[in-house]
């Protein structure tokens, strides 16, 4: 997928930003709460799991928040997050 993307985008740090978003966050946070509720044997909303849950899931929204913006950044071609001339130096 990683040599694809690099052919079809040849801004290598935006491809290699949403591939190690994507990988980073499911391998990190989806995956481990994933095995936790379903391992513990109970629902996602027993008070148990809510924590976790809740934690994690604030970290898993933000997570894929950022691949998503680098994703409308690539489309755009405008800068949303990070250093911008036009706000750091005035006119």
């Amino acid at each position: 997928m990683t040599c694809a993307g690099a052919i079809l985008f040849p801004n290598i740090a935006a491809l290699l930003s949403i591939m190690g978003g994507l990988n980073s966050v499911s391998i990190c946070y989806t995956i481990p709460v994933y095995s936790w509720v379903k391992l513990g044997g109970k629902s996602v909303f027993h008070p148990d799991n809510l924590v976790p849950v809740l934690f994690f899931g604030c970290l898993i929204t933000i997570g894929y928040s950022s691949v998503v913006l680098t994703i409308y950044e690539m489309a755009t071609g405008q800068k949303v997050v990070g250093d911008r001339a036009d706000v750091l130096r005035p006119s």
